[in-house]
């Protein structure tokens, strides 16, 4: 939580360091209930690989926000 509070902009770079010990459900739960899920979209989107259905829905969500439907396409067919 300090990197949410004091460096939200540095978040997804401490994510791709540590990303391999991570929980990727839990991450996502945890961003959820703080409402802050979008803050860590470009690491999700490094995740998307793994087929975890709840990091690949939220990434399916920011593509719908972004209206990137080529992206959301390649999402879904990948």
């Amino acid at each position: 939580m300090f990197y949410l509070e004091e460096e939200p902009a540095l978040l997804n770079n401490l994510l791709q360091v540590i990303g391999s010990k991570l929980d990727s459900t839990k991450l996502v739960q945890i961003m959820q209930k703080t409402n802050n899920i979008e803050i860590i979209a470009d690491f999700l989107k490094t995740l998307q690989h793994e087929n975890v259905a709840i990091v690949n829905d939220e990434i399916n969500k920011f593509y719908l926000e972004e209206e990137d439907f080529r992206g959301l396409l390649n999402s879904i067919t990948s």
